[in-house]
């Protein structure tokens, strides 16, 4: 397993403008992403914790469904963002 603070040396190889810290055992990075030129900027914060899957929650903008009463794909409950492909999660889903 790879520890905090290595996995913090990631985040900050690959998005170096994240704010990494650690608090209680902990990871904790928030940072701005914008999936394509063409899209909005989103702030996001990533919690870690040790052998845990990390949690994505997308701070701002609010997510909302393009449908009035429609849901969010790809979002766990509490907001939290699926990471994985939706290809991935179907092939996932049939394994077990």
């Amino acid at each position: 397993m790879i520890g905090l603070r290595e996995q913090g040396a990631h985040i900050r190889t690959y998005f170096p403008k994240f704010n990494v810290r650690y608090r209680d055992g902990e990871l904790v990075a928030d940072g701005e992403v914008q999936p394509t030129p063409r899209s909005l900027k989103y702030r996001l914060r990533v919690t870690y914790r040790g052998g845990d899957r990390p949690r994505v929650h997308v701070l701002s903008p609010k997510l909302v469904p393009r449908e009035p009463d429609g849901a969010l794909p790809h979002v766990y409950p509490e907001d939290r963002l699926c990471l994985y492909p939706s290809s991935r999660s179907h092939a996932m889903k049939s394994s077990t």
